[in-house]
């Protein structure tokens, strides 16, 4: 007998089965990895921008959706901070099985505040300035979009940071 992965019946509701019986099926392959990656970084991460495909289809969004909107005033630093504290958590409460050593633990914790610190100054300064969607004549796209660049290489940074505590505190 299998250990299921989902407790409950949720079989009932067709997308969710679907997405229960792939869930299943990648932790059978010994494929949970993957799927913890895809479930802990790349969709809360990709969802917000994702979203916007659907906000295009309703009259009043159409011309203000663009997928740019929701993460152009640093807000992939959110998923930044949360990746932070969940990799601080990990590697202070490794799974019981696991011994993780000492200057590693201490290494990680002060790079994942580093980065929880610096994060949280890039959202809240986006938060504070608005980036305009439209790009000024006078700089190029990348110079316009500095904040977004930003949240972007420290959710990257956090993200990876986080896996690599994720997969040494779980082996």
């Amino acid at each position: 007998m299998k250990a299921a992965l989902f407790v409950g019946d949720f079989h009932h509701i067709p997308h969710l089965r679907l997405v229960i019986g792939f869930a299943e099926e990648l932790n059978v392959r010994g494929k949970a990895e993957m799927l913890w990656f895809l479930v802990t970084i790349l969709l809360p991460l990709a969802l917000p921008v994702l979203a916007v495909i659907f906000l295009d289809v309703i009259p009043s969004y159409r011309t203000k959706a663009s997928w740019v909107v929701p993460i152009k005033d640093g807000q992939l630093c959110w998923g930044a901070i949360a990746m932070c504290f969940s990799g601080m958590y990990e590697v202070l409460v490794p799974s019981s099985a696991t011994v993780i050593d000492v200057s590693f633990r201490a290494g990680m914790v002060i790079a994942l505040a580093v980065l929880l610190f610096f994060s949280s100054l890039i959202v809240t300064a986006g938060a504070i300035e608005s980036t305009p969607l439209m790009v000024a004549s006078d700089k190029t796209w990348i110079q316009h979009f500095v904040t977004l660049i930003r949240s972007l290489l420290m959710t990257a940074f956090a993200a990876v940071a986080y896996t690599v505590v994720h997969f040494t505190a779980n082996p």
